[in-house]
């Protein structure tokens, strides 16, 4: 998500319209795409340590999308039994089959 994309989700931007508070979702009660596009955004976010802080929106949205059950099941993770290390010098063996 850009600039562009995170003024309009706070409602700062005046060329889109402001995303409905009258929901959890970012436009309302029902989940639209902006919801399903912002939380992986959201995700790697925290994963790369960005403070969300400013945002609060943005993170209200990304939680009540996380108590749904299709997106608990597609969250990123991962993979089971994948066996990859963090490698600590070159010499490391690597795992026997790639994830």
């Amino acid at each position: 998500m850009g600039a562009r994309g995170i003024r309009c989700a706070r409602g700062d931007d005046p060329a889109w319209p402001a995303p409905n508070a009258q929901g959890p979702y970012a436009y309302g009660a029902e989940v639209t795409l902006a919801d399903i596009c912002l939380v992986p955004q959201v995700a790697n976010a925290r994963r790369l340590k960005v403070p969300l802080d400013p945002y609060p929106k943005i993170v209200a949205v990304d939680a009540a999308c996380a108590k749904l059950a299709a997106f608990e099941q597609s969250a990123a993770r991962e993979p089971a039994g994948c066996g990859m290390t963090r490698r600590t010098d070159e010499r490391a063996p690597r795992p026997a089959q790639p994830c």
